[in-house]
């Protein structure tokens, strides 16, 4: 029977572990195993891997918000109130408050 490899309490990464480490320069351009990430990623690996997850999450936002405006039948004028709402507001409020706080109302934002 095989024997699970287990992260023990208290382990830490050791950069000095890492199965590639490139040799420094002098200059310093070279990525060392300093540069790499605390599960031993590459730096260049785990940039690019994030940002094609990040470019996905994206679309998928913008699908969401898109739907989000046709399902509420809102006009152009209403559609900019939504974004304003869901991407600038911070706190924790209902839409019909938002718009209150602007004196807009609802009914003047659909279709």
């Amino acid at each position: 029977m095989k024997k699970k490899n287990k992260i023990k309490k208290g382990w830490k990464f050791d950069p000095t572990k890492v199965k590639h480490v490139p040799e420094d320069t002098q200059d310093g351009s070279t990525i060392t195993c300093a540069h790499y990430t605390v599960m031993g990623d590459h730096p260049e690996d785990r940039i690019y891997r994030d940002r094609e997850y990040i470019r996905r999450l994206q679309g998928h936002i913008d699908c969401i918000f898109d739907l989000l405006k046709y399902d509420l039948h809102l006009n152009e004028k209403g559609e900019e109130w939504l974004f304003d709402f869901v991407y600038n507001e911070d706190r924790n409020i209902e839409f019909e408050d938002f718009l209150a706080k602007y004196n807009v109302k609802y009914c003047d934002l659909v279709k």
